[in-house]
């Protein structure tokens, strides 16, 4: 049943599975009750939204056709826009999300281009230059297919790289997607990082970050919308008109009590989820997104 103390949110607003790190659970954290997609798009759905994305940390890409199929038939049920997500891009693990997408009804795959991350300068220039070869290749079928894809600024290539693949392609198939914390790995704020990758932004990855001291040094950690240092009035003055025509997907990197019971971080990152998607009618309302 529908949460009646949320709104409804506008349709291009989504959310990300990486919003549920812990209740979907890594290698670090194991979930006493681990969500998959279809728990994931039931709660998201509660909660108001009509987009979601599904990303490699759900592993649905070892979903049987079956299960896929149940997907799409799910968000048809819920009113649902699906986007998936993909790490790491080469032929096969492309070739094998557009079968994906194809199957489950999404219009967008988000693709981070390196499973690793740090990558040295002559690592990030062959990857680069690999990209660039596949996405000449493909990007007319992802037009025919009608999919967008966008590369996803991580730890792996530059921004000026990312926007080097972009402006090389000029394709309409092919964007960037900009989250506004992972530029924080290359030392860049995310107003830089989103000056420098505007013209192709097809997608973004909204969650805020706060900075401290450490023991030696600063530690950077995400929090909850609204309550760190990321300029959100910023952000979407600089995306402008295009804030409304592309999908702007909530995801948290929020890190949890190490102290806490299983339980209570599960509860904790709801809560989490909840604030944030409550900031975001707030921006929605003043903003008109």
């Amino acid at each position: 049943m529908q949460d009646q103390a949320i709104s409804i949110l506008p349709e291009h607003i989504g959310l990300g599975s990486f919003a549920f790190r812990y209740a979907i659970g890594f290698k670090a954290f194991k979930s006493p009750r681990p969500m998959d997609a279809f728990s994931f798009m039931e709660k998201a759905h509660q909660m108001g939204y009509r987009r979601i994305q599904l990303c490699e940390n759900l592993n649905y890409v070892m979903y049987s056709k079956n299960d896929l199929q149940r997907l799409r038939a799910m968000s048809k049920d819920l009113g649902m826009t699906v986007e998936v997500g993909l790490r790491k891009l080469d032929e096969e693990n492309l070739s094998r999300h557009i079968e994906i997408a194809l199957q489950v009804g999404a219009v967008f795959i988000r693709a981070v281009l390196h499973d690793h991350d740090n990558l040295s300068r002559q690592e990030q220039e062959n990857v680069v230059t690999a990209a660039i070869k596949l996405l000449k290749q493909w990007a007319p079928r992802l037009a025919d297919y009608g999919f967008t894809l966008g590369l996803e600024n991580h730890f792996d290539v530059t921004t000026r790289d990312l926007v080097r693949i972009a402006a090389e392609l000029a394709s309409s198939s092919v964007g960037l997607v900009f989250d506004t914390t992972n530029s924080l790995g290359f030392l860049e704020t995310p107003e830089c990082t989103l000056k420098n990758m505007v013209d192709f932004v097809s997608s973004v990855h909204l969650k805020d970050y706060k900075i401290q001291k450490g023991e030696t040094g600063y530690e950077i950690i995400g929090t909850a919308l609204g309550e760190g240092a990321l300029d959100i009035p910023a952000v979407f003055s600089l995306l402008g008109d295009k804030a409304s025509r592309i999908s702007i997907i909530l995801e948290s990197a929020a890190r949890r009590n190490f102290q806490d019971t299983p339980e209570h971080v599960l509860e904790w990152e709801e809560d989490i989820i909840r604030k944030n998607t409550r900031k975001i009618e707030i921006i929605d309302k003043e903003t008109r997104l």
